[in-house]
């Protein structure tokens, strides 16, 4: 296994594993700015599969026959990223307002609506 900050995990199967073993051997993780850079990806072979398409990147998926849009349902809501929650300046740099974001949402609702 190995990890690059802001790039990639890799992950590799291990071979002591005591259940069935899985298919795949290496599983690569990136993390991918922009949705435009994703399907390039997948339209050169730089990807075998890319998660969470939405808005106008399907209709780009739509139109290139070579490539498949399946869509699915997740039990779960994964998190809420702010694009700048780890700068200094940052509004959730204060311990406060973490805590108020964190206790905003309705929980049942969200329980409910998944």
């Amino acid at each position: 296994m190995s990890h690059t900050t802001g790039g990639e995990i890799v992950l590799e199967v291990y071979e002591g594993y005591w259940r069935r073993m899985p298919q795949v051997k290496r599983l690569v993780m990136k993390g991918v700015p922009g949705w435009t850079t994703w399907l390039t990806m997948l339209q050169n072979g730089g990807a075998d599969f890319a998660l969470s398409f939405d808005g106008p990147a399907t209709e780009g998926i739509k139109r290139d026959p070579s490539l498949t849009l399946e869509g699915a349902e997740h039990a779960s809501i994964f998190l809420v990223k702010f694009p700048d929650q780890w700068g200094a300046k940052s509004a959730r740099a204060d311990m406060r307002r973490c805590l108020a974001v964190n206790q905003a949402p309705d929980l049942q609702a969200i329980n409910e609506a998944a």
